[in-house]
């Protein structure tokens, strides 16, 4: 785990299930400080640099058959040997180890960028998504991305299909929300009516929201802690959702709760 970015200010976690693999040291190591920070337990960081001898395909398919690696993390700027990704690949799906890539060089400059930093040929990046969708690899577009799905998938947590259960405060939120769910690939399913009868008995009177999903549960319930909770739990009991997305409104000057400080995606089963 040692490298030249990470502060002495930040303690060296105990080895945990997630591999990083990156082809920048630099980056890499920064990688390495924000997710031990942002509680990613981290057990190998390998940077394959100019890769004169040894590339991320081949870090990736030595780490997939570790026993204390369960998650793989990638930085990469191109990939070589794309027969031994692939395997990697379907290797880490075949044992359920997510890997989660993050792709540098997309752009014809970025490509300029990445043959004068490291000689790297980068190819076509469609062909790239492409062969990860076949294979199960998450391709992210943000350093963010990548931890937080790295956070999630560390614990083992896994959703069996697809159907989110938004619930807001605000109707136009929850558009926007079921708006982004739909575009990377997921579901709004529609709570079912029975479902929907037993949530409005936590609604006060007159309810004026919308319980169908999104769940708009209007500024009446941010006000009632007790039933914003029961009502966020009764979203993630539905039988049809397997993933709740709550729009949680920050209020400055207000201590944070568990039930009023951010958004946050959390599996149900």
């Amino acid at each position: 785990m040692a490298n030249f970015a990470l502060p002495p200010t930040v303690p060296l976690p105990a080895p945990g299930p997630v591999a990083l693999v990156s082809q920048s040291g630099g980056f890499g190591s920064y990688i390495t400080t924000k997710a031990m920070l942002a509680g990613l337990k981290l057990g190998w960081f390998v940077s394959t640099g100019n890769e004169s001898d040894v590339n991320i395909a081949a870090v990736l398919r030595y780490l997939v058959d570790r026993d204390e690696t369960k998650v793989l993390m990638v930085f990469a700027e191109t990939l070589r040997d794309p027969e031994i990704f692939i395997d990697a690949a379907s290797r880490a799906a075949e044992l359920d180890k997510p890997i989660v890539l993050l792709k540098a060089g997309r752009s014809d400059v970025a490509a300029k960028a990445a043959m004068s930093h490291t000689a790297s040929i980068v190819g076509s990046a469609g062909v790239l998504d492409a062969v990860c969708r076949q294979y199960g690899v998450f391709v992210v577009s943000a350093m963010e991305e990548m931890l937080d799905l790295g956070t999630i998938f560390q614990d083992g947590r896994r959703v069996p299909s697809r159907g989110v259960g938004i619930m807001t405060s605000s109707g136009g939120a929850g558009v926007l929300l079921a708006d982004a769910a739909s575009a990377v690939g997921l579901e709004v399913p529609e709570i079912p009516a029975d479902e929907q009868e037993a949530m409005m008995t936590l609604m006060p009177e007159p309810f004026y929201g919308s319980l169908t999903n999104p769940v708009d549960t209007t500024a009446q319930v941010v006000a009632m802690p007790e039933s914003f909770a029961k009502v966020l739990h009764s979203v993630g009991e539905s039988r049809v959702v397997d993933m709740v997305a709550p729009v949680i409104w920050a209020i400055p000057g207000r201590k944070p709760t568990r039930s009023s400080s951010s958004t946050e995606v959390r599996t149900n089963r």
